[in-house]
């Protein structure tokens, strides 16, 4: 009797620490990525309207706004770029990322 009581919770922790496993190791990873990928849109449609378009004679009476234009556009480039960055990082957390990419649990990026 002490013998099954002891099987069983040795399997009750193996399954535990299976499940659990999977969810540190392969679930989080992937709800992370999913996440960047909602921040990368989000980013692409707040910096929409952001651009340089001042013709020549504007840049020439108006240094300090083509200045501000500038600043702005350096500053959106290095945000995407961040973002960029942590999704593609966020696949190399993904064990077996092919084999999840032919199920679409996770976004490809090929």
């Amino acid at each position: 009797m002490l013998t099954s009581a002891v099987i069983a919770a040795a399997l009750a922790l193996i399954g535990f620490v299976i499940t659990q496993s999977i969810l540190k190791f392969v679930i989080e990873p992937i709800q992370e990525q999913r996440r960047l990928t909602g921040k990368v849109a989000q980013a692409l449609v707040v910096y929409d309207n952001v651009s340089i378009d001042a013709p020549p004679a504007t840049v020439a009476t108006d240094r300090d706004a083509f200045a501000r234009q500038l600043e702005e556009v350096d500053e959106v480039t290095k945000e995407l770029r961040t973002l960029a960055g942590s999704l593609l990082s966020s696949l190399w957390s993904i064990p077996g990322y092919r084999v999840f990419t032919l199920f679409n649990a996770v976004q490809c990026t090929n």
